[in-house]
């Protein structure tokens, strides 16, 4: 697309055709939005080096760079069980109650854009595109407050807890984190208004406001919150330090509990762009 684009310009470039390289950072408030996930703030900042080709009023941007993110978010308290016989024998529903269940992100992307713009005004500017996001380095970490339960047959709409000698804990914090499994690649439109500064004849400064959402494309999402394969659940032997040792849990992001997710950024970037164009200079030499 963009070698068609400059295929098509190169025959206007001695009427007019500019080419600008520049650098862009912007800092940004980002979110994971997601049902069953209460977003809270979170930050980051992007970096990218830029290629733009110009025409009259329209110019198209094409750039490589990163985009760091910390964002966070809290679950709404869920209940996970399991059918099993408690330390007399009984059967029982044992039940895993957490509340307070929050996890943060941390994402570095490697990225690449690509923008149409037009100028409004001689100063105002709005362009629009999309930025595909590779993830680099991708870590979670999780905290929560758990509690276990049993529910019997015989007490139907009742539990028993802090009963330690049968499994019931009181509630305690539990920590975990790890590596995000699935996420690889988001695609996120971006839009783009801004106001343009000229610093020289030959460089431009560019402050604007922006906002994108991306989607993850290649997410499976098919993991469980909480991995137990590791817990002792061996009534006779099992106890509280075993459980806060061995208890895992998965990203959110790779998780069941979310069956889809988006990633909103807004932020302020600013832009220095600097004319590199080759200008030729007409000739009016007179033949002797």
């Amino acid at each position: 697309m963009l070698l068609g684009l400059i295929f098509l310009c190169s025959p206007i470039g001695a009427r007019g055709l500019q080419h600008f390289l520049g650098v862009s950072l912007a800092g940004v408030e980002a979110n994971i939005i997601g049902e069953n996930l209460k977003s809270q703030v979170g930050g980051g900042g992007q970096a990218l080096f830029n290629y733009e080709f110009a025409y009259k009023a329209f110019f198209v941007n094409v750039g490589v760079g990163a985009d760091y993110q910390l964002t966070q978010g809290k679950l709404m308290s869920f209940i996970e069980s399991k059918q099993m016989t408690d330390i007399s024998g009984e059967p029982m529903e044992y039940q895993y109650r957490f509340e307070q269940y929050q996890e943060k992100q941390t994402i570095l992307y490697g990225m690449f854009q690509i923008l149409l713009g037009t100028k409004l005004s001689p100063n105002f500017y709005l362009q629009a595109g999309t930025h595909i996001r590779c993830a680099i380095n991708k870590t979670y970490t999780t905290q929560a407050n758990l509690f276990t339960t049993g529910a019997y047959s015989r007490w139907a709409g009742e539990f028993i807890a802090n009963v330690p000698s049968y499994g019931f804990y009181p509630s305690d914090s539990y920590h975990g984190g790890g590596d995000i499994r699935d996420l690889r690649v988001t695609i996120a439109p971006i839009v783009e208004f801004g106001y343009l500064v000229p610093l020289s004849r030959k460089a431009d400064l560019r402050i604007a406001l922006f906002g994108e959402y991306a989607f993850p494309m290649n997410n499976e999402q098919s993991l469980s919150i909480v991995d137990y394969s590791q817990v002792n659940m061996d009534v006779r032997t099992w106890s509280q330090a075993d459980l806060q040792r061995n208890l895992k849990f998965h990203s959110v992001l790779d998780s069941s509990i979310l069956p889809s997710w988006g990633n909103l950024e807004i932020g302020v970037k600013v832009s220095f762009l600097f004319d590199v164009t080759n200008y030729k200079v007409p000739c009016h030499c007179m033949n002797e």
